[in-house]
């Protein structure tokens, strides 16, 4: 499940869902595209 997804289901900011990614609470998998960019996913 990508970030946003998560925002519209527990009605959250990206900032906060952040947040707990930093505190640990939340465990991303984050993953580099061809172009470069990372993308994250719950």
């Amino acid at each position: 499940m990508r970030i946003n997804e998560v925002v519209q289901q527990v009605n959250l900011s990206k900032r906060a869902v952040k947040y707990y990614e930093e505190q640990g609470l939340l465990e991303v998998e984050k993953i580099r595209t061809v172009t470069g960019t990372i993308q994250r996913k719950l």
